[in-house]
């Protein structure tokens, strides 16, 4: 879990107006949910509560586009966004910004996460080789490979990368740029 804990229903409300308002595209609620979930500062029931509070008071608009339902912000959030943007930290903003756009940019790209787990060439090693690998349509973005001491252990990696390959790269990203404030 995040260190960043978002439990007020109000910063709830301002970081998916914030959102919604700085990544500019409208986003279906599945990859909305999706958004706000990589980034792991709200727990789901409080975002559903606080989103759908949004749609009925018209801060949030739903629109049709290529015959799917997506959301953006109104003019109406716009304006409340405004008298409430600065109760929520800059630093929250930030973090959650920058990290909706890298999910966003990773499925733009047609991400494909593989994972597999390969005996090592020592037959009297009880250890194995866990691969863990994210390619788009060009490019392998990520090709890891580490030695794992236990099958089990390594198991319990393998589904821990294909559930959460995305976070995983992103804070890969953030470690080795420095870059401490997406930590």
């Amino acid at each position: 879990m995040s260190a960043i804990n978002i439990r007020d229903d109000n910063d709830i409300k301002v970081l998916i107006l914030y959102l919604l308002k700085n990544l500019e595209i409208p986003l279906d609620f599945d990859t909305l949910c999706e958004v706000i979930f990589t980034i792991d500062f709200v727990r789901h029931f409080d975002f559903t509560d606080q989103f759908a509070d949004l749609l009925d008071r018209g801060l949030i608009n739903e629109i049709t586009v290529e015959d799917k339902r997506k959301y953006i912000i109104s003019t109406k959030g716009k304006i409340a966004l405004e008298g409430m943007e600065d109760t929520l930290l800059n630093l929250v903003k930030q973090k959650a910004l920058t990290a909706a756009t890298r999910f966003l940019e990773y499925k733009d790209h047609g991400f494909m996460i593989i994972a597999y787990i390969e005996k090592t060439l020592n037959e009297e090693d009880d250890g194995v080789m866990l691969h863990c690998i994210i390619k788009d349509n060009l490019h392998t973005i990520l090709n890891m490979e580490t030695y794992v001491g236990s099958r089990i252990i390594a198991e319990k990696m393998k589904l821990i990368f294909e559930k959460r390959a995305e976070k995983l790269l992103s804070q890969f990203h953030a470690l080795m740029s420095e870059d401490m404030l997406l930590l």
